[in-house]
């Protein structure tokens, strides 16, 4: 029987624990392609909403839209549900990812491979967000929104990772989405 010796595996536990951090701080993530919303726009509130969201991204993008979504909702009262209750407005969301292009995968690899010494960057991946808008039960309309991610991984541009404290987050696209779908479903509620 070959069994993998209990202090090689604690040291590549620390080895990976140790070599993580210098992987997520030599990039720089940034979000392009979401709509901009003047935020001047006074809605009209409504009574209840209940909502569900599917999917997820490489971040914390469920939550992310969850917070936004519970933020933004021009509704009173704004609860989860995992299926549409029977007379009142539910929307599913679901958030796809769009995978970024072969070659930047391969790039990713090889760059993550030698901690970042060689770059890697894509500028396709992103996500797509849909909206499905139920009423008593029934769908009534889906809406898409989609955005772009742009990302360098590598080691020289250490220095300059508070670049990403300037610049849109998930959260910022995710948000956007949101005012932008509830300004265009506005007819549904």
């Amino acid at each position: 029987m070959n069994h993998v010796h209990p202090n090689l595996v604690t040291k590549l536990r620390q080895l990976l624990l140790l070599t993580l951090p210098i992987l997520f701080l030599t990039s720089c993530v940034t979000y392009k392609g979401y709509p901009t919303i003047d935020d001047s726009n006074n809605a009209t509130t409504y009574d209840k909403l209940y909502y569900k969201i599917s999917g997820s991204t490489i971040f914390s993008g469920k939550k992310n839209l969850a917070e936004s979504f519970n933020d933004l909702a021009p509704f009173k009262e704004v609860e989860r549900a995992e299926k549409a209750p029977g007379t009142e407005t539910f929307v599913e969301i679901h958030i796809q990812n769009i995978a970024p292009s072969g070659a930047a995968l391969v790039f990713g690899y090889i760059s993550y491979s030698f901690l970042t010494i060689i770059p890697s960057w894509s500028l396709e991946d992103g996500y797509e967000v849909r909206y499905d808008i139920y009423q008593d039960g029934q769908m009534q309309k889906s809406l898409y929104y989609q955005f772009n991610r742009n990302s360098l991984f590598w080691l020289p541009i250490l220095p300059f990772i508070w670049v990403n404290l300037s610049t849109p987050s998930e959260y910022d696209a995710l948000a956007a989405v949101t005012k932008q779908f509830f300004i265009d479903a506005a007819t549904y509620f």
